[in-house]
């Protein structure tokens, strides 16, 4: 890759704000692309293939798998929190920390 402005899908925000569809550069050796995002048109690097893709098909694939995860932790999460046991800790004789 050159220097060339090139279509990238980021999905580093995909379960928050969406795929994001921005113009940026790639880096000398095309492992990266930088583009701005939002309003204030800050800078942000990504890395090609993981946060950032060249197709849009790829882009939904990766939303996809961090969908994906995001349930799975989301279940494994939930199932701790209805094996959680509230208790009363007496802290009235110093015998305990928190």
């Amino acid at each position: 890759m050159s220097h060339e402005v090139v279509k990238v899908w980021v999905t580093t925000y995909a379960l928050t704000k969406g795929l994001l569809l921005v113009e940026g550069t790639p880096t000398s050796n095309g492992r990266y692309v930088s583009c701005r995002l939002g309003r204030r048109r800050y800078w942000t690097t990504h890395r090609v293939g993981t946060e950032a893709f060249l197709t849009e098909e790829e882009a939904l694939a990766d939303a996809e798998k961090r969908l994906a995860r995001k349930l799975v932790n989301t279940k494994n999460l939930l199932a701790r929190l209805r094996k959680l046991k509230i208790k009363v800790v007496d802290l009235r004789k110093g015998q305990q920390d928190v």
